[in-house]
């Protein structure tokens, strides 16, 4: 299972959250409590998580909701997105108007001045996978990831590149069920 970690007030207010750890807003934490409403009777045994506080915040409800443990790696933080991080996104598209727009239309050509590239970020997101569906075969298992790195799990998941972001990418915290595939993890 893959859910998004609830809002924060960076993303309500349009801001680019990145790497840096702000708790959950009062409409986060409404979020993930209706996701927990909803998970209530899946046998997780263990919830995976990065970080920051809004992910932490949301694995713990979703975990006490569950009767799972929480467990953080640091391969499941959000995108680090350098100098463009606390920005609002008219900011980014203002100071850095062909990266930005280059950034939405072919995701794995940019990487924001002092962050991560996509590439980079799906890769780590692939790598951690592998060893999730290794070490947990046949269980079922949830990773509560911010918005980003969310949509690059759900490209893995389902055998497609890093490019396919945007298409998978998604505003609101939601859950879904993945298997886990029986090929290579990333591989078409």
């Amino acid at each position: 299972m893959v859910a998004t970690a609830g809002k924060t007030s960076w993303d309500e207010e349009g801001r680019l959250l990145g790497s840096r750890s702000i708790p959950l807003s009062p409409l986060g934490r409404a979020q993930v409590e209706r996701v927990a409403s909803q998970l209530e009777q899946f046998p997780f045994r263990v919830i995976y998580t990065g970080h920051s506080r809004h992910c932490l915040e949301s694995a713990r409800i979703l975990a006490q909701a569950c009767g799972a443990s929480v467990r953080c790696l640091r391969e499941l933080c959000e995108v680090n997105q350098g100098l463009w991080e606390g920005l609002l996104i008219r900011e980014v598209e203002r100071t850095y108007p062909r990266s930005y727009r280059a950034w939405l239309r072919e995701p794995c050509s940019v990487r924001p001045p002092a962050g991560e590239s996509i590439v980079q970020a799906y890769e780590r997101a692939r790598a951690v996978l592998a060893t999730l569906s290794r070490r947990h075969r046949g269980q079922v298992v949830a990773i509560v990831a911010p918005k980003l790195l969310r949509a690059l799990i759900r490209c893995c998941l389902r055998g497609l590149g890093p490019e396919a972001v945007w298409d998978l990418y998604d505003e609101e915290a939601d859950w879904e069920v993945i298997q886990m595939p029986g090929r290579e993890i990333g591989k078409a």
